[in-house]
């Protein structure tokens, strides 16, 4: 028996709203990493060459970056567990399920809460990276030459 292809096209579109969300995750750790680490008065050019390394690495590796305390990156790894199991094993799972219309409807679900999870994380992750970049623009706005030459600013972007 041979799957209806309205069944995997089903879940061709949720895997490909997954994997959307999957790499959003990756670039959401590239800019908190970004806002952590940089100076970012400095022009997006000067930069670059920092940032286009960031996007080549995988997303335990940026969590790893981060220095997040114990809870806080106990749930990125959880988010970016789930974001691998999409990205690496979601395809070849459902492509050697049995051919049921069953089988299909439960990867498509699963698919749609991961990509719903996902987003979730997102979303959180930009807003913290917004907090993050304005806490350091009022801290540097707000920081003498003489507090910066004793490493304040270090404690603002480690």
């Amino acid at each position: 028996m041979s799957r209806d292809p309205l069944d995997d096209e089903r879940v061709y579109v949720r895997l490909g709203v997954a994997m959307a969300k999957a790499q959003l995750l990756e670039v959401a750790l590239v800019r908190l990493v970004e806002a952590q680490r940089q100076d970012l008065s400095l022009s997006l050019d000067d930069r670059w060459a920092e940032i286009s390394a960031w996007l080549d690495m995988t997303a335990g590796q940026l969590q790893r970056l981060l220095g997040l305390p114990d809870a806080l990156a106990a749930d990125v790894r959880a988010a970016i567990g789930r974001r691998n199991r999409v990205a690496h094993d979601a395809w070849t799972l459902y492509s050697v399920a049995s051919d049921s219309r069953a089988s299909a409807d439960t990867w498509a679900s699963w698919l749609e809460g991961e990509a719903s999870m996902l987003q979730k994380v997102v979303t959180a992750s930009l807003s913290s990276e917004t907090a993050w970049r304005n806490c350091a623009r009022v801290a540097n706005l707000s920081m003498t030459p003489s507090l910066r030459a004793y490493g304040a600013d270090t404690f603002l972007n480690p």
